[in-house]
């Protein structure tokens, strides 16, 4: 340690501390020089007001200070005029116009009459009211209920259901209507074909009539016999071809089915006599 810290060493500190103090103060003039520089060059900018806005107004511009001082116990408040009075503007209260209600839809099917208390019974297209006096039905409120009809109201309006008061017949159910129109449209379309079938076989049968008078014409050619033949027979006889040519009707099902039960019924019955 003494031979670090022996006379050369300590000059080398007191030169180093030496500099750093002059570099400081070197530092601080510097900045105080930028800043006369900084005020030196800066202009310095100054407004001078108009000398009419600095003038004092005269005292006669000031009339109502002259006339009542401020601090004055005689000066009296101003007068303040009071305010027109208002006018009321009648106001038109619109009219109110009552739109005719039409009667509620149902019908009334009964009164149900407890002493005390009494309902009635109504019923529509869709459900089934049970309605008591003051309650609301489409729009009417329900006034009085008697024996034998209810008093309803709607504004100045007012009307009376008698009991089993139809106001609007119900609707027919879709569905039944629509099965009953089918079951027409059925019904027509086998009546058309039955008459056509009926149609067709009276054609056969003028036609094998025809054949048959052209084949007894023929023969009777051919044999060279001149014979008088009865009417009723050769009618007969056309009829007994046109039957025997023509094929079995045509049935439906209801008589198809019944004919099926009649020989069942039929073979049943043989076999237990047997």
């Amino acid at each position: 340690m003494k031979r670090l810290i022996n006379p050369p060493i300590q000059n080398l500190l007191w030169l180093g501390g030496i500099a750093c103090l002059g570099l400081a103060v070197w530092s601080v003039w510097q900045l105080r020089q930028a800043e006369e520089q900084q005020f030196a060059t800066a202009g310095v900018s100054v407004d001078i007001p108009n000398a009419s806005e600095l003038s004092i107004p005269g005292v006669r511009q000031y009339r109502r200070l002259v006339e009542a001082p401020l601090f004055w116990e005689t000066r009296a408040r101003p007068k303040i005029a009071p305010p027109p009075p208002k006018v009321a503007t009648a106001v038109k209260v619109p009219e109110v116009i009552e739109v005719e209600l039409m009667p509620p839809m149902g019908r009334l099917v009964g009164i149900v009459d407890l002493g005390a208390k009494k309902y009635a019974l109504v019923r529509n297209e869709s459900e089934n009211k049970t309605l008591y006096k003051g309650d609301v039905w489409e729009g009417w409120t329900i006034q009085a209920i008697n024996s034998e009809r209810v008093v309803i109201s709607a504004g100045k309006q007012r009307t009376e259901i008698a009991l089993i008061g139809d106001f609007e017949a119900p609707a027919a159910n879709k569905q039944m209507l629509a099965s009953r129109q089918r079951q027409d449209q059925r019904k027509r379309n086998r009546q058309q074909q039955i008459r056509q079938a009926q149609q067709k076989q009276q054609a056969k049968q003028a036609r094998n009539y025809d054949r048959a008078g052209g084949q007894q014409g023929a023969q009777a050619k051919q044999n060279g016999a001149v014979s008088r033949v009865n009417p009723a027979q050769q009618q007969a006889r056309a009829a007994q071809s046109a039957q025997q040519a023509e094929p079995a009707p045509v049935l439906s099902i209801k008589e198809a089915l019944e004919a099926r039960q009649r020989l069942m019924a039929s073979r049943w019955g043989k076999e237990q006599k047997k």
